[in-house]
């Protein structure tokens, strides 16, 4: 009784104290609001995982450095590598049909102009892994200048950590053929002058920073593939000869642009030199334009290897043509850098091609290059800004080519305020015929002899002291509507100027403004009742045959009007109807 009596009130006392412990262990299972001070958990590394190539006995390697020639046999499977191995000058590490290397991490292969021999067999390659694959090794690297080259032949190089490339030459030649690049940081980077990656797969990399395959000087991708590479899959880089060589090329899945090639890079060609780009989620390559129609180069369709990726987009850099390249329908171009049609080049465009410019950029031809942008009424050409309210500088057409330059069923827009779509000079006639130019500074300034623009339409012109249309010395227009200029319409700079048909509507500034008196017929003018023709020079133009905007010609109220010496009698009485305007 009194064990009883005294320990009720005992228990009672501790009730507050349990129920406060409780609280407070509850509180300490949650996460805290506020870390103690200069407290910092360690990253839990990844869990372990031992490659089962590599277990058992085998042949261990503890960071060896190699002065003299050595082999390592299939019989010492599994090579266990526990620190990074380097082959030294005069010394070549052989590796036997079957042999299996298990590195260590942080542990990999490296020559500082020793030489590695690995030629396996199709029945028994060579395996380069992981010991444990959660971590990686840091793969081979090959520097140097060996009499000979090295050679990785029927091998599978594997698990590299993330950080770095499975197989790197720096000045090193080496051939890597018939064998498999797989799951590691980066696949093979050849900077060994006339390297080859031949008859074999780069299968998944891990790095997003790095790309797959790097080509440098003279460089040989043959008959091989790249897959599902993290970032870039092809890297070009190489600023002599580099080559893709061979039937089967591919680059699939890749992360980012299937294909790079750097600015200096230097593409070689045996006529066969493209790749299957597919798969991708950006775009399939990235090039200027000579480097572009040296991988695509025969004809138009070779670039239908381009297609089925997430952007079916050429970036184009830039750059200087001295061949024939078409803009493929399906395959547009966006431009980042200026293009110049330089002497022997010819760029071409087909039905639904689409040229989309970048700010500040123009289409220059040359020297002799030429244009031939050419689509059909049903399915127009497009040359085009990325950003409509900057726009961008036109085409400029200079030199003397062979034959002229032609435009075609074709829309030509968004050029900057300050600049001309289609500028024509020297000696460089242009066929402007069936084309739509919109939101333009000015539309066409055509001063070299035997241009011409025909049943096409000018559509809002930007510019306010210019005109839309400028024509000089043997130009023709015919059969075209300009309507909406922010200055005047026509400008006419030379006397041997044909205006055979017009309509011109809308202009701010007037309709015809002759610099040099020329004839003109069969025009309608109607522009708020401003100036319909005014001729500056002293001798008389022939502008018979035109519309006034009134049955009673330029002197009746809210006709447009003439100005300077010009005979005008007869005018027509109602407007003339152009045959066709796209």
């Amino acid at each position: 009784m009194s064990r009883k009596g005294s320990s009720a009130p005992g228990a009672a006392r501790c009730l507050p104290l349990v129920a406060m412990l409780l609280l407070l262990s509850a509180c300490g299972r949650d996460a805290p609001l506020q870390p103690e001070s200069g407290r910092r958990l360690p990253p839990r590394p990844p869990a372990r995982v031992v490659n089962p190539l590599c277990t058992g006995s085998g042949q261990v390697h503890p960071g060896d450095t190699l002065t003299a020639s050595v082999t390592w046999p299939a019989s010492g499977n599994p090579h266990q590598v526990t620190s990074t191995v380097v082959v030294q000058p005069g010394a070549t590490l052989t590796i036997e049909p079957g042999a299996v290397l298990c590195f260590g991490a942080g542990a990999g292969l490296r020559s500082n102009g020793g030489r590695l021999f690995a030629r396996g067999q199709a029945a028994a390659p060579i395996v380069f892994t992981a010991y444990d694959t959660a971590q990686g090794w840091i793969g081979i690297d090959l520097q140097g200048t060996p009499s000979l080259g090295s050679q990785i032949r029927h091998a599978r190089v594997e698990y590299v950590d993330t950080g770095h490339v499975a197989i790197t030459s720096t000045g090193h030649l080496v051939f890597v053929d018939t064998s498999v690049v797989r799951q590691s940081g980066a696949g093979v980077w050849l900077w060994g002058r006339s390297s080859r990656l031949g008859w074999s797969r780069v299968d998944t990399t891990t790095n997003a920073a790095l790309s797959a395959v790097e080509l440098g000087d003279s460089a040989r991708f043959q008959s091989s593939v790249i897959q599902s590479a993290a970032g870039v899959g092809m890297l070009i880089d190489g600023m002599t000869d580099v080559r893709l060589v061979g039937s089967g090329n591919r680059v699939e899945g890749s992360g980012d642009v299937g294909i790079r090639v750097t600015p200096m890079a230097v593409i070689g060609s045996d006529g066969s030199s493209r790749a299957t780009v597919t798969g991708g989620q950006s775009y399939p390559i990235e090039a200027s334009i000579s480097q572009f129609q040296r991988l695509y180069t025969s004809t138009a369709s070779n670039q239908d290897h381009l297609k089925g990726n997430a952007r079916d987009t050429v970036v184009m850099l830039g750059g200087t043509l001295n061949a024939s390249l078409y803009v493929r329908t399906g395959l547009p171009w966006h431009v980042k850098g200026s293009i110049v049609v330089d002497s022997g080049g010819v760029l071409a465009g087909q039905a639904r091609s689409l040229i989309v410019m970048d700010s500040a950029l123009l289409i220059a031809a040359q020297s002799g290059g030429r244009l031939q942008l050419r689509g059909t009424r049903a399915s127009p050409l497009v040359v085009t800004a990325a950003d409509p309210a900057h726009g961008w500088r036109g085409i400029v057409l200079f030199g003397a080519p062979d034959t002229p330059s032609s435009i075609a069923n074709a829309r030509v827009e968004h050029v900057d305020p300050l600049w001309t779509a289609v500028t024509a000079l020297d000696s460089h006639a242009v066929k402007i015929d069936s084309v739509v130019l919109r939101q333009v500074g000015r539309a066409v300034s055509l001063l070299s002899p035997g241009s011409r623009l025909t049943r096409s339409r000018v559509d809002t012109t930007l510019s306010a002291s210019s005109p839309a249309v400028e024509l000089g010395a043997d130009a023709i227009l015919e059969s075209t509507l300009i309507r909406g200029s922010a200055g005047y319409g026509v400008a006419i700079q030379s006397a041997s100027v044909q205006v055979q048909s017009c309509d011109i509507r809308g202009s701010a500034s007037g309709g015809i403004y002759m610099f040099v008196a020329a004839p003109v017929h069969n025009c309608n003018l109607s522009n708020y009742a401003n100036v319909g023709v005014w001729n500056f020079d002293t001798a008389t133009a022939d502008v018979t045959g035109t519309w006034w905007g009134d049955p009673g010609g330029p002197t009746a109220p809210g006709a447009d009007y003439a100005y300077g010496p010009l005979t005008y009698t007869p005018w027509r009485t109602t407007p003339y109807v152009l045959p066709y305007v796209p």
